[in-house]
């Protein structure tokens, strides 16, 4: 069987290698416009801090590993046209001009997302830069070099890290949101104030509800204008989101309203022969129930296993996504699974939460200590079931929210968490850190509902 794969990103990496663990026969070709494959940008933000030595370790995987398993990649060779009735590609070879035309089987398109421009006037300026690619990583690694003042537009996952990373090795940092809440995506406001106040009491500036209108170049300097207000920097960095880098299926397959690809839980789009993962991909989100665009690595290293198990015949489901996700800014992790009660009531589900305030174990070289934790959980009102949840704390909370996510993806009720069997961690702690919580929000509903009466 010949396999085509348009785009080395993280789900055709995995894809290709799950394809040739299983089918080592299957003769695959991979097409990538850029020079280099699977690079993390997610990363982008520890490299610039020193947490990453050096840029390469931000491959997932080298050329000649994937190479070494039989396969053909060819660099700096985007795809320009697919025909799905005739199952050809054509492609230009960047480095000779030649244009290449290929047939397949089977066609993978893994081709990522690309970043969302915002109309701001001079944003095509040489002190503007984004923080997606290697390139862009190299570049933001010559600024990190001067010890001046970076502007940061979007403060999303990649805005928040890099501003952090930014502060951490001597930079002025000025975050701008155009909403009143930074990751308002991901957590509820009681995390993102938290947040907030980390950010600004490291040196980074934050400044919300307004919008960047403009760059204005002036010397060394880059003049940020937003609606209300003047501000100076030596570079900027814009990162307000991302879109799947579908162009080359449009009409030939079903896509979604914010343009990625629709698949099914084999990963396959409405064309039979073509399959899709990763960033250019729907996902189906559990508690919401129903298909999302969630760009998210720990989503596109599932779908392209999966991808992979099923080139020939359906052998794995993809079981849908809670959007687990998070960050440690200065020491603090933040994680969150699932619905916040604000994007629940924006899905049209009738939900509730409770926030609680307890303590967490932390353990270290010098011994075991209590860390203050912050911790949420969203629920459904007419069943009392769990589709969210968020933690923050000095300890590492990060496994407790996986928990909550394998609790939400078998649609645990509150009643289910509140009493479920977990190990006895002392006799000083006889439940859980999400039993408790799940016991306080039966209590809450009880309360509620005394005085409803």
């Amino acid at each position: 069987m010949k396999v085509i794969v348009i785009g080395s990103t993280l789900a055709g990496t995995y894809a290709v290698q799950q394809i040739m663990n299983s089918h080592p026969d299957t003769e695959i070709t991979i097409y990538e416009k850029n020079d280099n494959v699977s690079f993390i940008n997610s990363g982008i933000s520890m490299f610039l801090a020193g947490d990453v030595n050096e840029l390469t370790d931000l491959f997932e995987v080298e050329p000649k590993a994937l190479t070494d398993l039989g396969v053909t990649i060819k660099l700096k060779t985007p795809v320009l046209k697919v025909d799905a009735e005739n199952k050809t590609i054509q492609a230009r070879d960047l480095k000779t001009g030649e244009t290449i035309k290929d047939t397949y089987d089977k066609l993978i398109v893994t081709t990522g997302s690309f970043p969302i421009l915002p109309p701001i006037k001079g944003i095509d300026s040489e002190k503007v830069m984004l923080a997606r690619s290697w390139y862009d990583a190299k570049k933001l690694a010559d600024v990190s070099k001067d010890g001046n003042t970076v502007a940061i537009v979007g403060a999303g996952y990649i805005g928040v890290e890099i501003a952090e990373a930014y502060s951490r090795i001597g930079h002025q940092v000025i975050l701008f949101q155009a909403s009143g809440q930074v990751l308002r995506k991901y957590h509820d406001v009681e995390y993102s104030d938290e947040i907030v106040k980390d950010l600004e009491h490291n040196n980074v500036k934050v400044v919300l509800e307004e919008t960047v209108t403009e760059f204005e170049d002036a010397g060394d300097k880059v003049i940020v204008k937003t609606n209300k207000g003047v501000y100076s920097a030596n570079h900027a960095i814009v990162s307000v989101g991302s879109s799947p880098s579908s162009q080359l299926l449009n009409g030939i397959v079903d896509l979604g309203k914010s343009g990625e690809v629709l698949v099914d839980e084999y990963m396959r789009t409405s064309h039979p022969d073509i399959l899709a993962a990763g960033d250019v991909a729907s996902s189906y989100d559990n508690p919401a129930q129903r298909e999302v665009y969630i760009p998210l690595g720990s989503t596109a290293v599932r779908q392209g296993t999966i991808l992979g198990m099923n080139i020939i015949e359906n052998r794995m489901k993809y079981i849908g996504t809670q959007a687990s996700s998070g960050l440690q800014l200065y020491g603090v992790t933040t994680v969150t699974t699932g619905l916040t009660k604000t994007n629940a009531i924006k899905n049209g589900i009738d939900a509730e939460k409770v926030v609680m305030r307890t303590v967490y174990p932390l353990t270290t070289e010098e011994g075991t200590t209590d860390e203050d934790v912050l911790i949420t959980l969203t629920y459904r009102k007419d069943n009392q079931r769990i589709i969210g949840g968020q933690m923050r704390s000095r300890a590492d909370v990060s496994q407790t929210v996986n928990t909550l996510s394998v609790a939400i993806q078998n649609n645990m009720t509150l009643g289910d968490l509140a009493y479920v069997d977990q190990l006895l961690e002392s006799s000083d702690r006889p439940f859980n850190i999400l039993n408790f919580a799940a016991q306080f929000a039966l209590n809450n509903e009880v309360n509620s509902n005394s005085k409803g009466k």
